[in-house]
């Protein structure tokens, strides 16, 4: 169930960062992104001791965030040349 959750949140944010970062970012890598985004943090937190599941949570979607932010501007400084 946790990973189906973990997918479910991902997708999201992979959605709402292709909002935020701009409509040059293709859909598909932002939601792939977001995925592996929110499983990447949940684990680094629960693999450094957090017994909080909401944490874990919490640390998925600011990487996944912050990754898709800095595509979205490598990606928008590309298509502005």
């Amino acid at each position: 169930m946790n990973i189906l959750l973990l997918i479910l949140v991902g997708l999201v944010v992979g959605w709402l960062g292709r909002m935020v970062a701009g409509r040059d970012v293709n859909l598909l890598l932002t939601i792939i992104i977001g995925i592996v985004g929110v499983m990447g943090g949940f684990y680094i937190t629960t693999e450094m001791g957090s017994g909080s599941t909401i944490l874990g949570y919490i640390v998925g979607v600011i990487v996944a965030a912050v990754i898709i932010a800095i595509l979205g501007r490598t990606v928008g400084s590309r298509s502005n040349r």
